[in-house]
């Protein structure tokens, strides 16, 4: 579970980096559950992590995958590593290197936990800021 949540802090800390070095807005979106590394699919009004994410190039500024876009990361989910849930739909970010998003939280909770609950005492949060800095919490609230 602390494995999924440390990578998506550096999944999201990559997505920055790169909006910046590119000069171009870079979108992470969830990945549909199904979809391949080889052909990754951003899942479509999803809020549900837990099949992975795709870190892309955002040439249309969508937010969402298109033909041609380069993709630059694709991390797949597993059960065994825990249910991921998130505030947003995507994260976009842009070429100055701030989120296009208002603040958001990512909860990272145990293997075979329902989404539905509340909170879980043994949950890992990746709090995003306004400015788009991913960090990890430990608890019930960024």
């Amino acid at each position: 579970m602390l494995v999924q949540a440390e990578a998506l802090r550096s999944d999201l800390r990559l997505a920055r980096a790169q909006a910046m070095r590119r000069d171009a807005e870079v979108t992470v979106c969830p990945l549909f559950a199904g979809a391949s590394a080889e052909r990754p699919v951003c899942a479509e009004d999803a809020k549900d992590w837990s099949a992975g994410w795709v870190v892309f190039v955002d040439h249309a500024q969508r937010g969402t995958l298109e033909a041609g876009e380069p993709v630059l990361l694709v991390r797949q989910g597993s059960p065994q590593l825990g249910r991921v849930t998130s505030t947003i739909e995507a994260m976009t970010y842009l070429a100055i290197g701030v989120s296009s998003s208002a603040s958001a939280r990512f909860t990272v909770l145990p293997p075979g936990t329902p989404i539905e609950g509340v909170s879980h005492p043994l949950q890992v949060l990746v709090c995003v800021n306004k400015p788009g800095r991913p960090r990890l919490v430990a608890g019930p609230a960024c």
